[in-house]
């Protein structure tokens, strides 16, 4: 998400996300701001720097993918 604050909807009309794909998109929160819509972007709010000490990494597979 860019550094200013946008509503989920917004994003998703900015980025010409149609509607009916939507409701199947993964996000990734901390109460109700969101993180990382999954595939997409990522908030601003919260750059790997070189101060960085600590980083949580996640992995997402698909249903059935054995890899």
């Amino acid at each position: 998400l860019p550094t200013g604050r946008k509503k989920l909807k917004e994003v998703l009309i900015d980025d010409k996300v149609p509607r009916e794909r939507r409701q199947g998109l993964l996000l990734l929160a901390a109460g109700h701001e969101i993180l990382w819509i999954v595939g997409r972007r990522r908030t601003g709010h919260y750059p790997v720097t070189d101060q960085t000490k600590r980083i949580l990494y996640f992995q997402i597979k698909e249903k059935g993918n054995k890899k």
